[in-house]
């Protein structure tokens, strides 16, 4: 893991899936990055509905609940 978080900034955020292993790896990655988020996948409504499941494809989710959420739309512009 030591690694892997070598090549993180220090201003990145990780999301890791909730498992076993989250104990030994979130503390590892978050001595290398901003924020470490621990999702449970079974909250997490778009893995647990897809109907294809790969790591990759979990992965992308994941990476889409650390990013900023868009601002609204103006509804007067």
């Amino acid at each position: 893991m030591d690694g892997f978080g070598k090549t993180l900034l220090a201003s990145d955020a990780v999301v890791v899936e909730a498992t076993a292993n989250r104990v030994a790896v979130s503390p590892v990655l978050a001595s290398f990055v901003t924020r470490v988020i621990v999702a449970n996948s079974h909250q997490v409504k778009a893995i647990a509905q897809a109907q294809v499941e790969t790591d990759k494809i979990d992965a992308g989710t994941l990476a889409c609940l650390q990013a900023p959420a868009a601002p609204a739309a103006d509804p007067d512009a």
